[in-house]
């Protein structure tokens, strides 16, 4: 394993096939190595990073109209009648 030089740390991490197939091909093109040219569009990103916009949004809110409650059904009081016979 190769010694790391002062002040470097090493990075890992998966990219998709065409990403990568990508910066291969841009460092061969550059002629720098791998490392050199990741450092370089790690520093180019840093200089000038993207801004995000975070964007909330709310959909407007239906009217609620609110009906009282139903009174519950109420139980007659004392015995039930008694059912007349068939007849």
């Amino acid at each position: 394993m190769a010694k790391a030089k002062t002040g470097q740390r090493q990075v890992s991490n998966w990219l998709p096939d065409d990403l990568m197939a990508g910066l291969e091909l841009l460092a061969a093109r550059n002629g720098r190595p791998m490392a050199a040219e990741m450092a370089h569009a790690i520093e180019r990103h840093l200089a000038s990073p993207p801004t995000v916009e975070v964007i909330v949004s709310t959909p407007p809110l239906v009217s609620a109209t609110v009906s009282p409650p139903e009174a519950p059904p109420t139980k007659k009081r004392g015995r039930p009648r008694k059912q007349a016979p068939p007849q």
